[in-house]
């Protein structure tokens, strides 16, 4: 399906699934992006100082990006999904309007099984599985000129990454 909205919002997005015998297969895949509304913000904390933009206009696009797959055959199974999504903010952590606060995240998950029943008292299951997890942040806490110069402005960066791998065997 495919739908779109004011804003330059589009959403398309999917599903899929096919099964036989021993083999089986889904997914799906979601798309959105918008550039977001616009509200007039008439004064912020920096009203009047260096730098300021306020009175201003708001930004506050967005993109995400969501899939999943998940495949089957005989005792196997992988499952996957991956999440990814860019958004602006346009009242960053100090309340000011501002055109560069923005949050980047990533994160990606698999899963590897193998599941065999031999008797009623005898099965076993064996699995694998990864994740992936990345956020990437740009708080602007002072507007670029904020000194009355020609300044690149108060930025903070917070960023946090990990990944790791596991198994199991029951």
């Amino acid at each position: 399906s495919v739908s779109s909205a004011s804003f330059s919002t589009w959403h398309p997005s999917g599903l899929f699934s096919y099964k036989d015998a021993d083999f089986e297969i889904s997914g799906h895949a979601d798309y959105f992006e918008t550039d977001g509304q616009e509200h007039l913000i008439e004064k912020d904390a920096w009203f009047g100082k260096p730098g300021g933009l306020s009175p201003g206009y708001t930004h506050s696009a967005e993109e995400r990006r969501d899939c999943g797959l998940k495949v089957k055959y005989g005792d196997f199974t992988f499952s996957s999904r991956l999440i990814d999504k860019e958004k602006a903010a346009y009242i960053g952590n100090t309340g000011i309007l501002n055109k560069r606060t923005r949050f980047d995240l990533t994160y990606f998950w698999g899963n590897l099984t193998y599941a065999k029943r031999f008797t009623d008292a005898l099965d076993i299951t064996a699995k694998l599985y990864g994740n992936y997890f990345t956020f990437d942040g740009l708080y602007e806490m002072r507007p670029k000129g904020f000194t009355g110069t020609d300044d690149n402005g108060m930025l903070g960066n917070p960023m946090s990454k990990y990944s790791w791998l596991g198994g199991e065997l029951t």
